[in-house]
């Protein structure tokens, strides 16, 4: 059994429900949510925003969208529908990096000894999300797909946001980057699960085989858009 995504699942009905309880902004409001899985740039993000003059919060915790315009953190788990419903004018960031990268990072950060099984239950969650968030949004025209790792990832995000930054923020300056390196036994083991999968590691995004096929559709209409940075 995946107990991690039991958790996840009673994370994000708990948002959901904080969410159509809070207090909001008018429905009209600008705001920007970063919907993509912590260690992905999230705070590189939220310091972009606070770089443009934005009111910007940052946290795993619940969102109260009434006190800023962008939020990020944990938007894996967030209530992405019933935000693109209510705020009509809100754009989203669905920020990604190389698969292999992802669960390197996440196995140094939690330093943990997480299993095979553990990072195939992990990299199968994450997929699901970008199914979920593509099939959700992709159809609207206010979702930008970029993988943070790309050079000039951020200065695309600001471009297509439309933000005033300081050339060194455009330029990628990178914010809370991992202290330790993965094991040799994580390393293994992320590549296990890469291969139970057939992944090479290297999509930042979509899995060829493992992702649902409308996915494939949905991102290649959005590059035809230009929202995507991969």
């Amino acid at each position: 059994m995946d107990f991690y995504h039991l958790s996840e699942s009673l994370i994000r009905l708990r948002m959901a429900l904080h969410f159509r309880l809070s207090e909001k902004s008018p429905r009209e409001a600008p705001k920007i949510f970063v919907i993509g899985h912590p260690r992905t740039g999230t705070t590189s993000l939220h310091r972009l925003f606070l770089a443009a003059g934005k009111t910007s919060i940052h946290r795993a915790a619940n969102w109260q969208t009434s006190q800023a315009e962008c939020f990020s953190d944990y938007g894996h788990c967030r209530p992405v529908r019933q935000l693109a419903d209510y705020y009509t004018k809100a754009q989203f960031v669905l920020n990604c990096r190389p698969v292999r990268n992802h669960l390197l990072s996440l196995g140094a950060y939690y330093n943990r000894p997480f299993s095979t099984k553990n990072y195939r239950y992990e990299l199968r969650r994450r997929l699901r999300h970008f199914d979920n968030v593509l099939d959700i949004l992709g159809g609207r025209d206010r979702l930008i797909v970029v993988n943070i790792e790309r050079p000039g990832a951020m200065g695309f995000v600001a471009e297509q946001l439309g933000l005033q930054v300081p050339p060194e923020e455009a330029a990628g300056r990178k914010h809370n980057r991992g202290k330790r390196q993965p094991t040799e036994q994580t390393r293994r083991r992320v590549d296990e699960a890469l291969a139970e999968i057939g992944a090479s590691g290297d999509e930042p995004l979509l899995v060829q085989g493992a992702s649902a096929p409308r996915s494939h559709d949905i991102l290649k209409r959005l590059e035809e858009r230009g929202r995507v940075f991969l």
